[in-house]
């Protein structure tokens, strides 16, 4: 590389960007941001898991509709052949 590759403002801002994440100080406030980012993460998916077994206990407990006994449906979607005692 010549030396009219290095006063390129590219290459500068990568080279000031290098140094700047070398050093002790950029390295701790990158590793506490990742830190909180995932704190973050972990308590809003621990918040929507809360929120869904809430929702989940609240339909629990709504009242329901009674269910059919077991062999109504039946002569409604099969019907008993002609000539045969219906149940």
């Amino acid at each position: 590389m010549a030396l009219d590759d290095y006063l390129e403002p590219e290459v500068g801002v990568a080279a000031a960007v290098a140094a700047m994440l070398t050093t002790p100080a950029a390295r701790r406030l990158l590793r506490r941001g990742v830190v909180r980012a995932l704190a973050g993460t972990l308590a809003a998916g621990e918040a929507l898991a809360s929120a869904a077994r809430g929702a989940g206990r609240a339909h629990g407990n709504a009242p329901r509709d009674p269910l059919p006994p077991a062999g109504a449906l039946r002569d409604i979607v099969e019907p008993a052949p002609p000539g045969s005692a219906a149940p």
